[in-house]
């Protein structure tokens, strides 16, 4: 892995750090969002792996607001910030979408990253450019959540297609491309 600047990243450290709103005088929730303790690094070891990242969070609270920074750490072992982030934790995705394709393009598997709003039963079809369903996959949620389907497109011949994913009525899609 590498920086833009050309230097050798050996792993990632992500810290937490939590949020409260500035209340105004009449009691109202007024941004910006200031932060209540320092940065808690929240990765045990150092973070290595393969592109895409991700890291669940799971020591937080229902509706507390968190800001969270992402660190790499050069192969010298000097730390350079990447950026920061907030989020909300517990709360339910406002509307369902497709928030992530991914690897896209793909050779064997892809996972699509759902935000399910309530539970339900979600459909993922995956059709070529001629419009011929090439691939079909049920998903439930029982709550909401953000959802991930890993989905086998190892079979499916080179080209561009088009994912649609169904879910109480709502239909959203993204293009998918596979590579040999």
């Amino acid at each position: 892995m590498e920086t833009t600047k050309g230097e050798q990243i050996a792993g990632f450290n992500l810290y937490r750090r939590e949020l409260v709103a500035e209340m105004s005088p009449l009691g109202e929730d007024m941004y910006p969002r200031l932060p209540v303790h320092d940065w808690l690094k929240i990765n045990g070891d150092l973070s290595t792996g393969q592109n895409p990242y991700s890291y669940t969070d799971s020591d937080v609270e229902s509706g507390v607001a968190y800001e969270y920074k992402l660190e790499a750490v050069l192969a010298d072992d000097s730390p350079e910030i990447l950026g920061t982030t907030q989020a909300t934790a517990g709360l339910p995705p406002a509307s369902f979408t497709i928030l992530a394709l991914y690897p896209n393009p793909a050779s064997d598997y892809m996972t699509c990253l759902l935000a399910m709003p309530e539970a339900g039963l979600v459909e993922i079809a995956l059709y070529d450019l001629s419009g011929r369903l090439v691939l079909k996959q049920q998903l439930e949620a029982t709550e909401p959540t953000e959802m991930e389907a890993t989905l086998d497109v190892s079979g499916l011949a080179r080209g561009v297609y088009t994912l649609r994913a169904s879910y109480h009525g709502a239909e959203v899609s993204a293009r998918a491309v596979v590579v040999r």
